[in-house]
């Protein structure tokens, strides 16, 4: 895994179209806040942030999933061909 080094620079420009990515600037985050090398209001806002867009991301996600299911059911809830039908009891 390529780490990034707390750098006390920010704001660092990267990629942050993962849930990996967005981790990873969370704990490059918390290290420089716990070293001193970021104010803490400033890495909470950070933080916020990134917790913000990994909830995007979740949703798209999640989207993703949905129409997929979609797809293979059909568009009018028939079922998939590879399952029995199920009988109302």
């Amino acid at each position: 895994m390529n780490r990034k080094v707390p750098s006390g620079k920010v704001p660092r420009v990267g990629h942050l179209d993962t849930l990996t990515a967005i981790l990873e600037e969370m704990r490059c985050i918390y290290r420089e806040a716990r070293l001193g090398m970021m104010p803490l209001d400033k890495a909470t806002k950070f933080v916020f942030m990134l917790r913000e867009m990994r909830g995007c991301l979740e949703g798209m996600a999640l989207e993703r999933v949905e129409r997929r299911l979609n797809e293979l059911e059909g568009h009018h809830g028939e079922p998939r061909p590879d399952q029995p039908a199920q009988r109302p009891h």
